[in-house]
Order: structure tokens, then C-alpha cells, then sequence
């Protein structure tokens, strides 16, 4: 069970009194399994700090590797032919340290998914933000996919995850066709490899209204403990 944070956007901040907002930006491809890992020890940081703060996520596209057929690729299979069959014989056999990094966290990876193309989840994702949805089904994405190894490029399986976090299936089934939704992800994915981002996760962390316009960067699945000192370095700024 993840840590649910009191997401907030910028217009509510506005409208209401509250705890100072740190922002979280995150550049992540639903394919990846160390964002999902990334994603609880994050979480886990912030039910630390709950108390102090109020949290602004928002998730931003990268693609691993966006010419991935419709139908997928084995993840076995894509495991080995891009980094070697011991790699993927470790994924198989639950001795990879992936496979123990998400057991210490309550993950469970189901080795019998394919790799697939992840455009149309981010273009879900993408819509879910407008809906102040999107952290909600950052999770269920992560979850259909990697735990129980469901098709997200199915268009479907797709409006059944916006569904299940409230959002209307025809606006969902909308924007998943929506061919300019697309182009906007691959710019913006484009754009994040263009910055010298070319792994994910990728954090950006701020507090909401810093004078100094203070980021953060953090990239790779970092350990709960970074997470907290950043957090507690921003807590000393505004004591």
C-alpha cells in the first residue's frame, strides 16, 4: 500500500491557507521498474515530513524506447538483448538487484510482462494532470503493469485505469486518439534528452514561492534517506 500525500496544485495553494508546498517534478517512463521503486521511496520520505509540508508532484514523459512495437516485446527477451542474457536470467530467477530492491519496498515484479510502447500511458498521464488526477494513476499504471503485467498501451486497459481513479472514461478514451496529445509527449520527451537527461528517474525538487528559485536535481532511484535531506535542508530554510 503506497503513502498517499495531500496533492495540491498551484491554483488551490492560492485559494486556501496551508503548509509551505515543496514541488516535485518527475521525469519517468511507465516502463521503468526503478521509477516505481523511486516513486515509494519518495513516498515513504514524505510521510515523514506530512506534518510540514504539503506536496506538488508532477509526472513528465520520458520513453525508454518509444519505436517499441504495439504488441510489446517479452521483458525477458528485451532484458537480454539489450543488456545480456545474465541480466536477464537474474530478473528471471529473482537474484537481479531490482528484483530485491522492489521486495524491500512491498513490490513484486511479475517477469511475464512485455515491454511496451508507453506514449499513450504518458498521453493518460498527461490528460489525469488537467484533473489534478495524476499522481493517483501514476500509481494504478505501475501497479496494472508491474505487478500484475497488463497491456498499458491497451487502449481499454487504459480508460479501466482512468476509471479507477475517477476520470471519465470518454474524455479518457478522447485524449488516448488524440493525436496532438502525442506530439506534445514526444516533445517534451525529446526535450528532457536534449537536457542531458537520458536515464529516469529524474527529480527536480523546490520549495513553491523560493525567492532564490533553489531546484534540486536528483537523478536515479534514489534511497529514502536523500530524500529526507533534501526535505529537512528545505525545513531549515524557512524556520
Amino acid at each position: 500500500m503506497s503513502f498517499k500525500p495531500r496533492i495540491i496544485d498551484l491554483y488551490q495553494l492560492e485559494m486556501e491557507a496551508s503548509k509551505p508546498v515543496i514541488k516535485i517534478d518527475i521525469i519517468s517512463d511507465t516502463m521503468c521498474p526503478w521509477c516505481y521503486i523511486g516513486k515509494r521511496h519518495l513516498e515513504a520520505a514524505m510521510k515523514d515530513f506530512e506534518s510540514t509540508f504539503d506536496f506538488d508532484i508532477e509526472w513528465k514523459p520520458f520513453l525508454l524506447n518509444p519505436n517499441t512495437p504495439d504488441e510489446g516485446v517479452p521483458v525477458l527477451e528485451y532484458l537480454a538483448q539489450r543488456y545480456g542474457q545474465k541480466v536477464a536470467d537474474d530478473a528471471r530467477t529473482g537474484k537481479s538487484d531490482l528484483i530485491k530492491a522492489a521486495a524491500r519496498v512491498g513490490l513484486k515484479f511479475d517477469v511475464n510482462r512485455k515491454f511496451v510502447n508507453s506514449i499513450r500511458s504518458h498521453c493518460l498521464l498527461d490528460y489525469a494532470k488537467t484533473q489534478q488526477k495524476q499522481n493517483e494513476l501514476a500509481e494504478i499504471l505501475f501497479e496494472r503493469y508491474f505487478t500484475y503485467a497488463e497491456n498499458i498501451n491497451d487502449i481499454e486497459l487504459l480508460v479501466d485505469c482512468a476509471k479507477a481513479v475517477g476520470l471519465k472514461a470518454e474524455e479518457a478514451k478522447k485524449c488516448l486518439e488524440d493525436k496532438a496529445r502525442q506530439k506534445k509527449i514526444l516533445k517534451e520527451a525529446k526535450w528532457a534528452t536534449e537536457n542531458n537527461i537520458h536515464g529516469v528517474p529524474h527529480f527536480s525538487i523546490s520549495l513553491v514561492g523560493d525567492q532564490l528559485g533553489k531546484v534540486m536535481p536528483l537523478h536515479g532511484c534514489q534511497p529514502i534517506e536523500m530524500f529526507r535531506r533534501v526535505f529537512t535542508s528545505i525545513r531549515g530554510r524557512i524556520i
